[in-house]
């Protein structure tokens, strides 16, 4: 296999000619597809060059990974450009942030990643309720994409199957109660289920258990990948495959809204059309449609805001670590000059019927700061 190098980050044109195969479709390598759309969005809106090379990591990133992992769609003479796409990315946000190339990966993962909330450290184990899977178990409950849908193995039944079919949150769903506002009366939704996406663009769907204290068997947001970071965690409706809507409502992680930005990005660059997906926030308000959402969070202004507190959040947890006798997770975040965090409110209400009005279209990076 050849080596390449690009010594800037390439046109969109020169991209697709060194990374074109001979009798290969294009368009069948989905996150192929999605870095052609970055790369020529990124010579169309300049302004959110920042923005976009951050997508540009992640998706390349997971190109990559799936490559290792022999996804059978992804071309082997494609490799050498992707990566050295990848390098490229990496330079120039090493060279826009005056960091190292480590630097680089560390902000990236203090941007799209959420460390665990304190209320599930004492879950998981303060009252020792969690049961962490194996890679081999959550295996069985990550997604697949195809043609914008999403798939699933049928982990539900008795019998173990190989065949991916058309993800159902009714086949997840079990009751997961919220508090209301204010100590209005706890609803739960029907259809709604569990799940998690890590930093690394992975998407698990399972069902809830509480669990009983001490038991080690219970299924939360944690489980999929040993309470560790996650770009979004929450509940989701998916009807045949395709999702319908999606609330940030995990109380192990409690995702902003930042979060369910990142989680859009991912879920365009599985070829989702996000267009009609419908959001709620943690306090069961609508947010509105995802694309319209999502152009509201592609300012760097929100990234470099979301990693702030990100990082004030962290402390917090390895602070709640240490009470409890856990080895401290970031022990080279060091204290800085004191942020002042948004009061948070227990989880209120769950939605009620979907109201909304046309969901729009158009291009999530065309929007000034």
């Amino acid at each position: 296999m050849s080596v390449k190098t690009y010594a800037k980050v390439p046109t969109a044109k020169q991209f697709q000619s060194d990374s074109s195969v001979t009798f290969a479709v294009r368009k069948k390598d989905i996150i192929l597809t999605h870095i052609d759309w970055l790369l020529s969005t990124l010579e169309k809106t300049p302004e959110k060059r920042i923005v976009i090379l951050c997508d540009l990591f992640m998706t390349c990133n997971f190109w990559i990974k799936s490559y290792h992992e022999r996804n059978p769609n992804l071309d082997r003479q494609r490799y050498p450009s992707i990566l050295a796409l990848f390098e490229s990315a990496v330079n120039a946000l090493s060279a826009a942030w005056s960091c190292s190339h480590s630097k680089v990966a560390q902000s990236l993962r203090e941007i799209y990643g959420r460390d665990m909330h304190t209320h599930g450290f004492c879950v998981d184990h303060g009252e020792g309720r969690a049961k962490y899977y194996s890679p081999l178990e959550a295996a069985q409950y990550r997604i697949r994409f195809k043609g914008g849908l999403a798939y699933q193995y049928k982990w539900w039944e008795d019998s173990a199957s190989d065949k991916l079919v058309p993800a159902d949150s009714y086949s997840c769903y079990t009751a997961m109660w919220r508090k209301g506002v204010n100590g209005d009366k706890a609803t739960c939704t029907p259809g709604y289920c569990m799940f998690a996406m890590d930093i690394e663009r992975t998407m698990y769907l399972g069902k809830a258990n509480v669990g009983d204290i001490g038991s080690h068997a219970g299924a939360f947001h944690s489980s999929f990948n040993g309470g560790g970071l996650l770009t979004m965690a929450g509940t989701i409706y998916i009807i045949n495959g395709k999702i319908e809507a999606v609330r940030s409502d995990s109380g192990h992680y409690q995702p902003n809204e930042q979060n369910m930005a990142f989680f859009l990005q991912a879920l365009a660059m599985y070829g989702v059309k996000i267009e009609t997906i419908v959001l709620y926030g943690w306090d069961g308000q609508s947010l509105g449609f995802a694309l319209n959402f999502l152009k509201s969070k592609m300012s760097w202004t929100e990234y470099e805001r979301t990693r702030r507190k990100e990082r004030a959040h962290r402390l917090d947890g390895d602070d709640y670590r240490e009470m409890i006798g856990i080895p401290r997770k970031f022990p080279d975040i060091k204290r800085g000059p004191a942020y002042t965090r948004p009061n948070q409110n227990p989880p209120p209400q769950m939605p009620g019927p979907i109201v909304q009005s046309n969901p729009g279209t158009g291009d999530f990076y065309n929007l000034e700061d």
